[in-house]
């Protein structure tokens, strides 16, 4: 078979089988072109998601919106060419996923809480699906879990491996997992010597994996040095890249489904290669797959696997797929590890940070969004979605600043609108060299943003995602457009460039999935889908007008009382103080964290009017707001401070253990010389992140 390749985004043209002209086209039946299916490895179901996950899920969804664009845009193409006139365009894609709902580590949890497996996936399950929706992740067209096509879907596939020669038995009687349970009955495995050996040796294992994987030499086993029980089943193994398709019942196990092989359940890798297969099936008539995708840890051994299984099904049918240089699936999308302090983040290292704790720093109904912030940053800051990412509170912070840029334009460029737009106001006038340039700047920034998403359907192979292209493009527009409504000869222009501007840069954000509170930022309130003018007279606005009238009549009555105290002594000094402070402490801190800023003084805005307040994105920290003498903050001494992992594995009893440290920190060798081993490096960065943990607890508590 040919390799597998990354997917490019771009459209490809393709023959649509159109009827020959001329007197027997009436007889023709075009052949309508297939939709694309697209499958993504989604979550195990066993504990809260987190922001690695996050990751993985927002540059898909990233690129999901892209393809639906590109396809709306080759649809349209096709409708409007006269030669396509006779045959329809092809169907919209249609997104896979999968749940895993029964796995080692679910049954692990579930017996640990106490709780039925499928019960507890179903929990976590519902929390996954939330946490995506408050992402803004589109859900996927088609969702497939295990427990639904064990008996329809992975037996029958399992058995046609079997039959195909490409498989085996295994007897029971192994604690192959180190639990101390032994399973009793069948187990069933895939053959890989048997595999290669098919085809006068043409198949190959191990597209997708490292060269060691692909080979029966070297260390191999190194990505199963978590299960301390692997030994006994690689002694049994035909051949030790060989793995499990069905694993047989344990002592004490109440979840399985009956086989001919004996009670049991699925292994992980067969789940996807069956369901992907039944879902094929199911819409053959009208699309196929091309895509698959996943976090970069799935590319081996999972997907590795997921093709062999996949061929050695197909085994009749994929030496004559290979002879027209078809494969199973053509293109594999891997989305790069996030890091923290330099390691992955995972659940098993307890240094993650869940979905949750991210999302939960948004406050109000709003113009704040965490998960607007976390998407910008997935998408034009953290670089390639291919590679890896470092995450830290700084750089979602970079990417709110930048967000807030935004939407400040939008606020204002509306708000500008507004008041050109109405009464006394109104704009007239014809366009001057400056409007058709900021006309012409939208064009180019939508222009500037297609070709970062999926290049020209006429390049060949296309452009992959660039993120940080199509960001730079709309902060570029909003840049032209601010400088446009902030010129000494704003109030002589016409309103219909800035118009064209906003609905460019609202379209171009919208595309890439980022919320209304982003995308229609200044847009007025009782129009916005997800704000209610609730019940006041006049809406928010109107009360926002009486706080700020009052707030300013209590500081000029404050002002002239301190001017006039040495005439009037009734008030003390400390008291008109105190009430100035109150009002700083408004107009500084409370107002601003609700996303309103208050405008002290004659601030003339680009109408000519004068302002008191305008929106902005939530803001904390904000101002001293000082209201009393005895505010004060300690900040925590040098030996409060959590030390960094090369401090800690410095001190105390680690001292001395180890003698060399990469540029992140990372022992890489121990006191003797000698380089640390993959299972001593992950005992180690566990206990630092326990202690790690522990002293930021008490450290925020003091």
């Amino acid at each position: 078979s040919s390799s597998y390749r990354p997917i490019a985004l771009s459209v490809p043209e393709e023959n649509p089988g159109r009827a020959a002209v001329g007197s027997s086209a009436t007889t023709d039946t075009p052949t309508p072109p297939l939709g694309l299916l697209w499958y993504t490895c989604g979550p195990t179901v066993y504990d809260a998601a987190h922001l690695g996950h996050a990751r993985t899920y927002v540059t898909l969804d990233l690129i999901r919106r892209a393809m639906l664009a590109a396809h709306e845009a080759h649809a349209m193409s096709a409708i409007c060419a006269a030669e396509y006139a006779s045959l329809p365009p092809p169907p919209p894609p249609l997104f896979v996923m999968n749940v895993t709902d029964v796995d080692d580590k679910i049954l692990a949890r579930a017996k640990e809480t106490g709780q039925d497996p499928i019960q507890l996936a179903r929990k976590f399950e519902k929390e996954f699906w939330e946490d995506m929706d408050a992402l803004n992740v589109l859900r996927p067209d088609v969702v497939t879990r295990v427990t639904e096509h064990v008996d329809c879907t992975i037996v029958p596939y399992i058995q046609r491996i079997v039959d195909n020669g490409l498989a085996y038995v295994l007897p029971g009687g192994d604690d192959d997992d180190g639990s101390g349970n032994y399973d009793t009955v069948n187990s069933v495995y895939f053959d890989v010597g048997a595999f290669e050996s098919s085809r006068g040796g043409l198949n190959r294992y191990g597209k997708l994996a490292p060269p060691r994987g692909a080979s029966d030499e070297g260390d191999f086993f190194s990505w199963e040095d978590d299960n301390p029980g692997a030994d006994t089943v690689r002694r049994r193994k035909r051949d030790p890249r060989d793995f499990v398709l069905w694993k047989g019942r344990k002592d004490g196990e109440d979840l399985y489904w009956n086989s001919l092989w004996g009670p049991g359940r699925p292994g992980w890798h067969i789940e996807c290669s069956a369901m992907i297969e039944s879902v094929s099936q199911s819409f053959a008539p009208t699309h196929k797959f091309g895509v698959h995708a996943g976090g970069i840890d799935l590319k081996f051994p999972h997907h590795t696997n997921e093709i062999a299984q996949a061929e050695a099904y197909h085994s009749g049918r994929m030496e004559s797929n290979a002879k027209k240089g078809e494969e199973w699936i053509p293109h594999w999308v891997h989305t790069g590890h996030l890091h923290i302090q330099g390691m992955k983040m995972s659940k098993s290292l307890k240094n993650f940070v869940t979905i949750r704790q991210l999302l939960s720093t948004s406050s109000s109904p709003s113009l704040a969004s965490p998960a607007d912030d976390f998407r910008l940053w997935c998408l034009g800051i953290s670089g390639s979605y291919r590679g890896p990412a470092t995450y830290s509170e700084a750089r979602i912070q970079e990417a709110s600043h930048i967000r807030q840029k935004v939407v400040r334009f939008l606020i204002d460029g509306e708000e500008w609108v507004r008041k050109s737009s109405s009464g006394e106001n109104l704009r007239t006038g014809t366009w001057n060299e400056e409007d058709v340039a900021l006309s012409n700047a939208a064009a180019s920034c939508a222009a500037s943003c297609r070709y970062a998403l999926i290049g020209s359907i006429d390049t060949k192979g296309g452009f992959d995602l660039d993120g940080s292209t199509y960001l730079n493009s709309i902060i570029e527009l909003v840049e032209k457009g601010t400088a446009y409504i902030s010129s000494p000869n704003a109030g002589k222009r016409p309103v219909e460039p800035m118009r064209i501007v906003l609905e460019a840069a609202r379209k171009q954000l919208s595309i890439v999935g980022f919320t209304d509170r982003t995308v229609r930022a200044g847009i007025a309130i009782d129009d916005a889908s997800n704000v209610s003018s609730g019940n006041v007279k006049g809406g928010e606005e109107a009360l926002l007008e009486e706080l700020c009238a009052f707030r300013s009549n209590v500081r000029l009555a404050a002002i002239a009382g301190l001017r006039q105290k040495e005439e009037d002594g009734d008030v003390t000094d400390s008291s008109l103080k105190k009430m100035l402070d109150l009002c700083d402490h408004i107009r500084d801190a409370s107002l601003p964290s609700l996303g309103v800023e208050i405008l002290d003084g004659n601030v003339q805005e680009s109408n000519g009017t004068a302002g008191r307040w305008r929106y902005c994105v939530p803001r904390e920290n904000v101002g001293t707001g000082k209201v009393t003498e005895t505010t004060s903050s300690s900040q925590p001494s040098d030996s409060d401070r959590v030390l960094s992992l090369k401090e800690y594995l410095s001190t105390a009893n680690n001292e001395g253990v180890f003698t060399k440290f990469n540029e992140n920190g990372m022992p890489t060798h121990t006191a003797d010389g000698k380089e640390i081993s993959k299972r001593l490096l992950k005992k180690v960065t566990k206990k630092y992140y326990k202690y790690a943990k522990k002293a930021e607890n008490k450290r925020s508590a003091t």
